[in-house]
């Protein structure tokens, strides 16, 4: 069976990262994902290259 389970996982600095396709949202929006986030967590999680 295979996974999409990295082998390894590494902290990466805040300041380190860069958004390269970021939308634009409104507040409300943002904030209700935001919420759903904290709710329930993500689903899939972020993969930084």
């Amino acid at each position: 069976m295979v996974t999409d389970t990295p082998e390894s996982v590494t902290l990466v600095p805040i300041d380190q990262i860069e958004v390269l396709n970021s939308r634009d949202r409104n507040m409300k929006v943002f904030e209700e994902i935001v919420e759903n986030i904290r709710a329930i967590g993500l689903k899939k999680p972020i993969t930084v290259t």
